[in-house]
């Protein structure tokens, strides 16, 4: 288990995620009866509800589809699936992935579990407390290893008292097939 410590606000990074969540730099399909969605298992229009997806239609750079997938999931009957053929390896909205946002109460930690399969891709991981103008996310991951089967990953993050949100992204940075299924945040 690895544990995120340390306080590095990045004030352009957080002004990037109120940006982000305020343009088309994302699409998300919402519906207020699905809750969280954290295994990706209801959808709309092949699109996982209650995410924020960075797509095609968002990356005009990058060359990919990204949809729900039904075959061998790791939890459910479906899981996140990204077909990257280009892409540019920057992050965040400029490249293929997911983001989401959950209520979490500030000054407490929390566990962060999420399954990956990975063929090809490298992709990176960020996660912490944010607030309307300021942040704390951190890097938790960026790899290439590759993985045929279901792979768990689990961090402990810190969460400032001034937060009241933790943040989650994904970010598909090189080609390839990458699977996410079974996000979940618990307080600890």
């Amino acid at each position: 288990m690895a544990t995120i410590v340390g306080k590095s606000v990045l004030v352009g990074a957080v002004a990037s995620l109120f940006f982000i969540s305020c343009s088309d730099m994302s699409e998300r399909i919402t519906d207020s009866n699905t809750g969280s969605n954290n295994s990706f298992e209801v959808a709309q229009q092949g699109m996982p509800v209650n995410w924020d997806i960075y797509t095609s239609k968002t990356v005009p750079a990058a060359k990919f589809t990204v949809g729900v997938d039904t075959e061998a999931p790791q939890d459910g009957k479906q899981s996140l699936r990204f077909d990257v053929q280009e892409c540019t390896a920057q992050g965040g909205w400029r490249s293929p992935g997911v983001a989401k946002e959950f209520d979490v109460d500030g000054g407490s930690e929390y566990e962060l579990r999420f399954w990956v399969k990975n063929k090809g891709t490298k992709f990176s991981v960020q996660a912490g407390g944010i607030a309307a103008t300021t942040g704390d996310t951190k890097q938790l991951l960026t790899t290439t290893e590759s993985n045929t089967d279901w792979k768990e990953f689990v961090y402990t993050i810190p969460v400032a008292k001034e937060y009241q949100r933790l943040r989650f992204e994904l970010n598909v940075l090189i080609p390839g097939t990458l699977w996410l299924d079974n996000v979940s945040i618990k307080k600890k």
